[in-house]
């Protein structure tokens, strides 16, 4: 934008000779200049802007894999679907509207300029007419490879009202050779712009344009005589072929292939023998909801008004030798619970740093009160089983909204031990370094804390945790996939972990049905 600018400021014989007589000069001073400068670096700013925030897609197409099933119209792979085609798509579209803008701000220029006038005719200087034509011819190119990779985009169009999705027999024998046509028409029509400066002429070149905008409105004619002339009549014969490419499509994209029917024979009849048959699947059946179970495990275990449980989950473990399924829930800790008087910034950011342990109680026991039986409890936690607990700090969960400082001078409040406190400091290496003054700056501008900059309860080692809520932090490690609503704690070697189930996801894979707008293509 800027360099079209500076082109179109220039000053020439031939507009001091002529154009100066004829027509009113505005001129570019001062004002105006700055004024143009200004508007420039908004529209450039929207630009990067509007490139940074494809950043995702960028970095998939860099780091790609390349491969997959071809495509049976084009015999492209599924990496060029899924990685090549949108970047190419971002791009031309990005090169498209910056040449557009690029037109508008240099013929302004040249109007203020003197290039560029109208008194019952279109009157340009030889410099603006070449420079004017050049980037009209550019936008002309670029709008030629759009239509060449329009073709691509036929695999997902939408036929039958929404019934079937991808390219029929209209779409590859009408429209295919119209995208073609039209390819070579703006082709021609850019090379007219490259060529009118050495006629000293644009007519030839605005003449195309007027073809080009008859041919594209009447583009869609022959696709629909096609389809009503040639397919409705003989529809099944003509989209067969095609319909078989949107099921086969659909069965590798869901990955459908690998479903197994089987029959199960009942007889009916409920005796000692099918109840023994069946002992485990008996002894799981779920009795609690987990509504109420959430309200008494609040009840009952959250000790504290600082500690709540957001959410029962399921789960399963062999637990005295036999398979159970139990629910179990998280005891973290809600800062905005701590009395009025303990919510300083020492605490929120230093000491309340963690919940502590889990309860756990099986799916279809209760208690003679009618209370959950409980197969971990209280706190630090207690075991009935075989399943213990030896680390139960929770430093991340689904209530983890805020960023705390480990390894500080500060011991950390562990759990609550009867009139006392318990303190502990943070033992795994995780975390980033708080480190010099630099560092200590920029984390009090992303937490919006400059007390950071003055605390002297830092050490050399000390780290701050940040994204501690387990969906925004997974998502910001792996953006690209997409994930259930509903993470869940185990228990696994007296350690607590959380599990979030991801999926990749795509949609564009030829063909395939999509899923609602969201995607075509599924694995777990």
């Amino acid at each position: 934008l800027w360099v079209n600018f500076r082109l179109a400021s220039r000053r020439t014989y031939e507009q001091e000779t002529w154009f100066r007589q004829e027509y009113l000069v505005l001129g570019m001073d001062e004002k105006r200049s700055n004024l143009f400068r200004a508007g420039i670096l908004v529209l450039s700013a929207l630009f990067g802007l509007l490139a940074q925030s494809q950043w995702l897609m960028f970095a998939q197409f860099r780091h790609q894999v390349p491969g997959g099933p071809a495509d049976p119209i084009f015999g492209k792979s599924l990496s060029f679907y899924f990685f090549d085609l949108p970047v190419w798509n971002f791009l031309t579209g990005f090169a498209l509207a910056l040449v557009v803008f690029s037109i508008a701000v240099a013929a302004v220029s040249y109007v203020f300029h003197g290039h560029l006038g109208y008194s019952r005719q279109l009157h340009l200087t030889y410099a603006a007419r070449l420079h004017l034509a050049i980037l009209v011819g550019i936008g002309f190119l670029i709008i030629a490879v759009r239509f060449y990779l329009k073709r691509y985009d036929l695999l997902f169009s939408i036929r039958d009202k929404g019934v079937t999705f991808g390219a029929g027999y209209t779409d590859i024998h009408a429209w295919l050779p119209v995208y073609w046509i039209m390819a070579g028409i703006v082709l021609a029509v850019a090379v007219l712009f490259f060529v009118s400066p050495l006629f000293g002429s644009l007519k030839y070149a605005l003449a195309g344009i007027v073809g080009f905008v008859a041919l594209y409105l009447l583009s869609s004619l022959y696709p629909a005589a096609v389809q009503m002339f040639r397919v409705e009549p003989n529809e099944l014969e003509k989209e067969t072929p095609y319909l078989n490419y949107h099921i086969q499509s659909t069965l590798d994209a869901y990955d459908l292939r690998k479903i197994e029917t089987r029959e199960f024979t009942t007889s009916g009849r409920l005796d000692a023998q099918a109840l023994e048959r069946n002992e485990t699947t008996i002894r799981n059946i779920r009795l609690w909801d987990w509504r109420p179970l959430k309200d008494a495990y609040g009840q009952l275990q959250s000790i504290r008004p600082y500690y709540s449980f957001e959410d029962v989950d399921l789960d399963r473990y062999v637990i005295q030798g036999s398979y159970r399924q139990i629910m179990l829930s998280a005891r973290e800790l809600n800062i905005t619970q701590v009395s009025e008087q303990a919510q300083t910034w020492i605490n929120q950011f230093f000491q309340y740093t963690h919940g502590y342990g889990l309860c756990a109680s099986p799916v279809n026991e209760v208690t003679d009160e009618g209370l959950p039986d409980f197969f971990i409890k209280d706190i630090p936690p207690r075991s009935t089983v075989d399943l213990n607990i030896t680390r139960p700090e929770i430093y991340f969960g689904e209530k983890t909204e805020y960023p705390v400082f480990i390894k500080t001078r500060m011991k950390e409040f562990d759990y609550p031990s009867g009139d006392q406190n318990a303190f502990t400091t943070y033992a795994a290496d995780r975390g980033l370094h708080i480190g010099s003054f630099t560092r200590k700056l920029l984390f009090a501008w992303e937490l919006g804390s400059f007390q950071i900059l003055f605390t002297s309860n830092f050490a050399p080692d000390s780290r701050v945790l940040l994204h501690r809520v387990i969906r925004d932090r997974i998502r910001k490690i792996v953006p690209f996939l997409h994930y259930d609503n509903d993470p869940y704690m185990v228990i696994d070697g007296g350690r607590l972990f959380w599990i979030q189930d991801a999926y990749t996801t795509a949609g564009r894979y030829p063909y395939a049905e999509p899923f609602g707008r969201q995607f075509n293509y599924i694995r777990n």
